[in-house]
């Protein structure tokens, strides 16, 4: 039985590849772990924001440096400092939990395979079409040195 592989490579290549353009151009489906935000998310987000500045303020009113808010330490502070540390790590951990409840975008099936195959189908193409591809010797014209069945790689860099 004979097998051509390029009667298969270059059509799979091509709607991949078609597949794949569509995708960047226009569907716009590969997630690669994005999200879409949620109401929920968006005013997780703003509370945190309102609480990391309420913070900051707080330690600013009471002339305490800080660097890395994250990383403060407030054994002594005031406990109006503390108060706002707490709702600050409160709006923190509730923001990381309801970003974590998030799914991915789902994507079709094609588009996730056109982004794993296409790039290698591509490059086996152009390896085997201009580069070097397997043979198999067809019949007894060049016996004394290759016989029927044999496989020879033919460098077509050379041509």
């Amino acid at each position: 039985m004979d097998f051509d592989f390029n009667l298969i490579l270059v059509p799979v290549t091509l709607i991949l590849g078609v597949i794949w353009l569509l995708d960047k151009l226009w569907l716009k489906q590969h997630a690669h772990g994005r999200v879409i935000e949620s109401q929920e998310v968006k005013e997780a987000q703003a509370t945190l924001d309102h609480h990391q500045a309420a913070f900051k303020q707080s330690l600013t009113e009471h002339n305490i440096h800080y660097e890395d808010i994250d990383s403060i330490t407030l054994d002594d502070a005031p406990m109006s400092v503390k108060q706002a540390q707490r709702e600050y790590r409160d709006a923190k951990r509730h923001a990381y939990v309801v970003r974590s409840k998030q799914k991915p975008v789902e994507e079709f099936f094609w588009v996730r395979w056109a982004y794993d195959f296409f790039p290698i189908l591509a490059v086996v193409l152009i390896v085997r079409s201009f580069i070097i591809e397997p043979f198999n010797i067809p019949s007894s014209s060049i016996v004394p040195t290759l016989y029927t069945g044999d496989f020879i790689a033919v460098n077509k860099f050379d041509y």
